[in-house]
């Protein structure tokens, strides 16, 4: 399976891709790690609208203006999964949210050959975080995130506090 590819973030720095052209003239990534994977390409001009390219510019630029991290390949992944859906992409409600993080996202994902990547509670977050509405609204709407997703009211991966079955004491 193909996995998204690795852009210039602190995760990635060691993989160095090469571009290999295959029989269709599709255009696909070669990382050092597995000479033999390769993976699929992704733009945003390839899966968003103009004005929905517009909104993901202004949500980098409020994320950057705020210092707020954010996955430009996860949110492009989040936008698109949205843009698909049969409602108003204005339209965000806590069970919108539910459905993108749990259902929506990984059928996106597996329809364009793409890992779901790791990060999408963190960057719905963030996203959440720019949309014009009052702070109670932002609130009920990352409900699910700190709910089901395991994010603390930060934003943040919640510590997993359970001991490694390896690490139990032994009485």
């Amino acid at each position: 399976m193909a996995t998204f590819p690795p852009h210039n973030n602190h995760k990635n720095r060691s993989r160095t891709p090469t571009f290999a052209a295959l029989d269709g003239g599709e255009e696909r990534i070669r990382t050092d790690e597995s000479p033999d994977a390769f993976v699929r390409q992704l733009t945003p001009n390839e899966f968003l609208s103009v004005e929905h390219r517009q909104i993901r510019r202004q949500i980098v630029e409020v994320c950057f203006a705020t210092g707020v991290t954010i996955d430009r390949d996860v949110l492009t992944i989040i936008l698109a999964t949205k843009a698909g859906r049969d409602e108003a992409f204005g339209l965000w409600t806590p069970t919108t949210v539910r459905e993108l993080l749990w259902v929506d996202i990984v059928e996106w994902c597996l329809m364009h050959e793409v890992d779901v990547p790791g990060d999408v509670p963190e960057t719905l977050w963030a996203m959440l975080g720019c949309l014009a509405v009052p702070d109670e609204e932002i609130a009920a709407l990352r409900e699910p995130l700190t709910l089901e997703a395991g994010l603390d009211r930060n934003g943040r991966r919640k510590p997993n506090k359970r001991r490694h079955p390896s690490r139990k004491r032994v009485s």
